[in-house]
């Protein structure tokens, strides 16, 4: 052969190598369709910063994090569904941390708050409290700032000995299954979280003691002006907005986006530890199961047209797989097979009254913290039986 043939088999060859690389590469590319027409991408996201997402959770990652722990405790529930409390884990196991045992309670209760005056900023009921953050007087912004907890039927607030740092505040909230607080940290500037500033994760337990303390600026994202927290039973924690889910799982040392084809109108851990979620896609609102893994949202039970798609709470129940609150309609149920009415706010509360929170306790009944002629009222409604 001539030396131009050989130069031009060479040639043929490598062409041949090259479309033989780009077809396996985008042969694995492919996306995922969720059952129903939602389209759903699971998707590991390129951080900003240059950060190592496989560094994620590691011994070295955690002391960069400057993590910090207090009697052994993990951040994670080991009870057997989000809203039944369980074991207590690997917390010290003392009077003040141990989960109580619970029987349901079907006795309805009114309590005013009688505590010291202080401004509330942000609230989350669950397990056997409320828990708040606010500051101590009459105006905002102007006293200490601090956390504290209200304890079932009490009219009193118990301050934590928290220090938390000037110019972060509470932006988002949720409790697990062993009661313990999960607190959204953001630095703010006046009324606006900053983007791009300090956001970190802080494991409260029910004595008020800080048990974790995580760092996330860099995984957040936009995340951090999430609608929606929870955190399931494994410590994964999921922060949605309306358009989609960021998932942070520090055991697996993973950070994923969950992107949807339509609206998301709040989250929630199920008794089972399943992740569910309130979907809006093309005028149609449902319920739906979420499975991160595989990236497919199964859909559970349709809303009816005149009840609002968006609700505040998405909880575990004692017995109950779900329970749901919306403001402006009432509680439901899902039992695995059928979502249902169980009250409407209309029968327990006057109009014009405003509702500032509500969650599902650990004996069976719903809290609701209201406003009313200048003073915080909270309601105990029986709800599971």
């Amino acid at each position: 052969m001539t030396e131009s043939t050989l130069a031009g088999i060479k040639k043929i060859q490598l062409l041949l190598f090259a479309i033989v690389i780009v077809m396996l590469f985008f042969g694995g590319c492919s996306g995922q369709e969720a059952e129903g027409g939602v389209r759903l991408e699971d998707m590991a996201v390129s951080l900003s910063g240059g950060v190592d997402i496989s560094t994620i959770g590691t011994e070295a990652w955690q002391e960069s994090q400057a993590l910090s722990r207090v009697d052994g405790g993990n951040g994670t529930g080991t009870a057997d569904g989000a809203g039944n409390p369980g074991t207590t884990g690997s917390q010290s196991g003392t009077a003040d941390t141990e989960v109580p045992k619970m029987a349901l309670n079907a006795s309805e209760a009114t309590v005013t708050y009688q505590g010291l005056d202080y401004v509330s900023s942000y609230r989350t009921i669950g397990g056997d409290g409320i828990y708040c953050t606010g500051f101590e007087g009459t105006v905002p912004e102007e006293g200490p700032y601090f956390a504290g907890r209200i304890g079932m039927e009490e009219d009193t607030i118990q301050q934590f000995s928290l220090e938390i740092p000037k110019g972060m505040f509470v932006y988002r909230g949720c409790t697990d299954s062993q009661g313990r607080w999960h607190l959204l940290l953001s630095q703010r500037n006046g009324n606006t979280v900053e983007t791009d500033k300090k956001t970190e994760i802080w494991v409260v337990n029910r004595a008020g003691e800080l048990e974790q303390s995580l760092d996330i600026t860099e995984y957040i994202g936009e995340s951090r002006f999430c609608d929606w927290m929870t955190v399931d039973q494994e410590g994964i924690y999921y922060f949605a907005q309306t358009g989609g889910i960021r998932v942070i799982d520090t055991a697996n040392q993973t950070v994923s986006t969950l992107n949807f084809g339509g609206e998301i109108t709040g989250i929630g851990i199920g008794r089972s530890g399943a992740l569910y979620g309130m979907f809006n896609v093309e005028g149609n609102n449902f319920l739906g199961r979420i499975d991160v893994g595989s990236g497919s949202v199964e859909k559970c039970a349709d809303l009816a047209e005149t009840l609002a798609s968006s609700f505040s709470i998405l909880q575990g129940g004692v017995n109950t797989e779900l329970l749901l609150a919306n403001k402006g309609n009432g509680v439901w149920s899902y039992d695995g097979t059928e979502l249902k009415q169980e009250l409407e706010f209309s029968d327990i509360m006057a109009s014009g009254q405003d509702i500032l929170a509500i969650g599902f306790l650990w004996d069976g009944r719903m809290c609701v913290m209201s406003r009313e002629n200048g003073n915080d009222v909270f309601r105990y409604i029986p709800v599971e039986s």
